[in-house]
């Protein structure tokens, strides 16, 4: 039976230090200013733990797919990403028998 893990750490640097540090991709510099301007707005709110005292201040903030921090998550994900996840690294980032998805499932699974 699969563990589960509380540290999303676990999860997203899982399998990292396999893939060697001189492989490279090319990135369009208008989605890596998306990225980055995106991380940094994320950043800018969760860094401060004042801008949500209470949970409804994360749920306002992290709105739903139409608006707020989950529609910018989606869009990074599915529009901007994924032109780069394609061939052997849509391979290697898919493969659940691979080095790269980690085998225990995050705390919020059911």
């Amino acid at each position: 039976m699969r563990e589960k893990t509380e540290d999303a750490n676990d999860i997203i640097e899982y399998g990292l230090d396999s893939i060697d540090p001189n492989e490279k991709i090319e990135i369009n510099l208008k989605d890596f200013i998306h990225i980055y301007k995106t991380f940094e707005e994320f950043n800018r709110f969760f860094h401060q733990p004042l801008h949500y005292p209470e949970l409804k201040n994360v749920e306002e903030y992290l709105g739903n797919k139409e608006r707020g921090a989950y529609s910018i998550i989606s869009k990074m994900y599915y529009k901007v990403l994924d032109k780069y996840v394609q061939g052997e690294l849509k391979v290697r980032l898919e493969d659940e028998d691979g080095k790269l998805i980690n085998p225990n499932f995050p705390y919020y699974y059911k």
